[in-house]
């Protein structure tokens, strides 16, 4: 489930984490307009930011389907940092 803060806050929702990156993997494919923007997505542990970091890159490879991409401009903080 997906709640929409336009501008703010994008908080996804799913018992399963390979459906959060499909989500997520769609929501940065599309560019911020400002190329130099940074893109925060919190994560609970180093592990996941890893993992994430490893996931994305696959999905948003240079064409559909290679997996050769390179994940830049995101930032994982912990939830506390964002607090």
């Amino acid at each position: 489930m997906r709640y929409d803060f336009p501008g703010v806050l994008n908080v996804h929702r799913a018992d399963r984490a390979d459906a959060l990156v499909a989500a997520l993997g769609g929501l940065l494919v599309v560019g911020p307009a400002d190329p130099f923007a940074i893109e925060l997505i919190a994560v609970p542990t180093r592990g996941m930011e890893r993992w994430l970091t490893q996931s994305l890159s696959a999905r948003l490879g240079a064409r559909p389907g290679r997996g050769d991409g390179v994940l830049a401009g995101v930032a994982f903080p912990s939830p506390r940092e964002l607090a």
